[in-house]
């Protein structure tokens, strides 16, 4: 859904899919890009369940062991999304008349893509498939859940955990209010590794609640209500200062889906989501580059744009998504990841004991 949310945004700034009338519903669509922010929280919570007991005992094998898993899981996808853009830049400028708007295509952000830098809020460095940047930063956090985890195993009860993660959400809202005067609660580029290591850490923080709560149908009402919630606030649309109300509508509907045992776990734990959600993050990457290609292919057989077009040419992008989604995931992210965990497991069981 937090990919879909961010492929929404996207396909509505493009034409003909402009030209589509959502009416009340486009408010919502066009707070998609805290989808990233979404997946931000949820990440936080994942990596933490996963991986948090490998630092129980902290050694230097656990941590190469962990970033090894993790950047290939990320990496191969990303490197794959962003280089099939060269050929499709070359065929486009050379056959097509396409002409760059700006440098977008550079050497040197392509070089910032490749190296997960693109995302550190370092300025001019975003570029190529530009959805990508949110993986540059997911790499940071990354780098940092080590210590997140070695600090959160030490806190044993659930109100100490939800007292952490609260106090991170008061940090942020008073650098938000020091910053910007309390004009927009997100910090801009330059800050970008604030944001995102922030909703990281609140997400390794619900780890520590749900391991000490019991599931039940209780929790189905935090889920459910924690999502309506999200969805009414985006249709309100309040003044960017109170967008971190959905970071906290985020973590209360995740941990309340972790928990839940009744309806809210039927219609999130339905087959088609949970498969959306596998390719997920190779939708978020592949969106962009199909919106490319639908939108160019549109503007010569719909010159003239219209309903339509706009509905046909949203039937194709978001077919074409999950399609491309599909493939990137079967061929590239799985493989790469079941690759990466045999061989290093295969390590593992090699290493004589003690080393």
């Amino acid at each position: 859904m937090a990919a879909l949310w961010v492929a929404f945004l996207h396909g509505r700034t493009a034409a003909p899919l402009d030209g589509l009338p959502f009416g009340p519903l486009g408010r919502l669509i066009g707070h998609g890009w805290l989808g990233v922010d979404l997946f931000f929280v949820l990440s936080g919570f994942i990596i933490s369940y996963v991986h948090a007991s490998d630092f129980s005992r902290v050694t230097w094998h656990a941590v190469k062991r962990f970033l090894a898993l993790r950047l290939a899981r990320i990496y191969p996808a990303h490197a794959v999304a962003t280089l099939v853009l060269v050929p499709m830049l070359l065929v486009g400028v050379t056959l097509l008349g396409y002409v760059p708007r700006n440098d977008t295509f550079s050497l040197v952000r392509l070089g910032y893509s490749l190296t997960l830098l693109n995302g550190w809020g370092i300025p001019d460095s975003i570029g190529w498939n530009l959805p990508s940047w949110s993986v540059s930063s997911e790499w940071f956090a990354y780098l940092l859940f080590p210590l997140f985890a070695i600090a959160l195993l030490r806190v044993g009860s659930r109100v100490a955990n939800a007292g952490i993660a609260v106090a991170t959400c008061l940090i942020t809202v008073s650098l938000a209010v020091w910053l910007t005067g309390g004009s927009q609660y997100m910090l801009g580029e330059g800050l970008t590794l604030v944001r995102v290591s922030s909703e990281f850490f609140i997400g390794c923080c619900l780890l520590g609640i749900y391991r000490k709560s019991t599931p039940s149908r209780a929790y189905d009402w935090p889920a459910l209500g924690g999502a309506a919630a999200v969805i009414v606030l985006g249709l309100l649309s309040p003044p960017p200062f109170w967008d971190f109300l959905f970071i906290v509508l985020f973590a209360i509907t995740i941990l309340g889906l972790s928990l839940a045992t009744g309806p809210a776990a039927v219609v999130f734990g339905h087959p088609v989501l949970i498969y959306l959600g596998r390719v997920s993050y190779s939708l978020y990457l592949m969106h962009a580059i199909v919106l490319i290609v639908v939108h160019q292919l549109a503007r010569h057989l719909f010159p003239a744009g219209g309903l339509v077009a706009a509905g046909v040419a949203w039937l194709v992008y978001l077919a074409a998504a999950i399609g491309a989604a599909h493939l990137l995931f079967t061929i590239v992210e799985e493989p790469a990841r079941i690759w990466a965990r045999r061989r290093l497991d295969r390590n593992l069981v090699a290493r004589p004991l003690g080393t």
